[in-house]
């Protein structure tokens, strides 16, 4: 798997992953140990996959709702399974 960095833009990371973590470390401010770094580069490599994560969900929701308007054009009154897998949320 590549580097899950390199599919995101510095803004976005900079403001997304930026305010999460500001809200997880308000009011700490640990030192700088290797171990420190370690967990906080870990945790934020796991921020940057689920913001991707949540990118591609949406991808996939605005492509099943495409796909469900063009099915409903070209069958008007016919229901199918893709019409179960309406948003959940």
């Amino acid at each position: 798997m590549e580097n899950a960095t390199e599919n995101v833009s510095l803004s976005e990371l900079s403001t997304d992953t930026g305010t999460e973590m500001s809200c997880l470390f308000s009011e700490l401010n640990p030192m700088p140990t290797e171990e420190i770094c370690t967990h906080f580069n870990e945790l934020r490599s796991d921020m940057v996959l689920l913001y991707e994560l949540k990118t591609a969900l949406a991808t996939c929701e605005f492509e099943l709702q495409t796909l469900r308007h063009q099915y409903e054009a070209l069958n008007p009154g016919k229901v199918t399974s893709l019409l179960l897998f309406q948003d959940h949320h």
